[in-house]
């Protein structure tokens, strides 16, 4: 029984992602393409020939590379990986009930997130307005804004402040007003 050309191929990488670590398989599922793999095991009839034979393939640079790194030479260098890119997305919506929004406190951190929103910021504006690690500015984005009823939308690699129907300001209350007054104020 012969097995096709592109089976071959196929057990070839599977075999080099499932030793990634081992032998210099790294090379080959990183930079290697099935034209070069198929160049590597030629000839071969079965899987286990074509695994061997493409071992053996890996080796020989695997040494290539071990060789220049003694001599202080340069190593190739594994391809870049391609910039992630995030949707545009509403990450959380207002409330939808004026009665849900609760007033922050003039000069509190989410007042802070919150004021720098309003005007789009970055994650890394963000972490340096507020002094918070870049998990706790993003985990903030969504729980704080949401306790006080305001929602935060991305775009592009910005962050930007909803405000719900009928609010015309940020809900800020000083510690001296209590918080019904705070929300009717924003509210004018």
């Amino acid at each position: 029984m012969t097995i096709s050309k592109a089976d071959l191929i196929t057990a070839v990488r599977e075999y080099a992602v499932a030793n990634y670590d081992k032998d210099g398989f790294d090379f080959l599922v990183e930079c290697w393409t099935d034209e070069d793999i198929a160049n590597a095991i030629t000839g071969a009839k079965s899987k286990t020939a074509a695994i061997a034979a493409a071992r053996k393939a890996v080796m020989v640079l695997a040494d290539a590379r071990q060789d220049a790194r003694a001599a202080g030479g340069v190593d190739m260098p594994k391809p870049a990986r391609k910039a992630r890119v995030l949707e545009d997305r509403v990450i959380q919506k207002p409330a939808t009930d004026l009665a849900k929004v609760r007033p922050m406190t003039d000069g509190s951190k989410r007042h802070l997130l919150a004021q720098a929103m309003q005007r789009g910021a970055t994650l890394e504006h963000l972490v340096e307005v507020t002094g918070w690690s870049r998990s706790t500015v993003t985990s903030a984005l969504r729980w704080d804004m949401g306790q006080v009823g305001l929602g935060v939308e991305r775009k592009g690699d910005k962050y930007f402040l909803i405000m719900p129907e009928g609010l015309k300001r940020l809900p800020v209350r000083e510690a001296t007003i209590s918080r019904a007054d705070a929300l009717v104020a924003a509210c004018k």
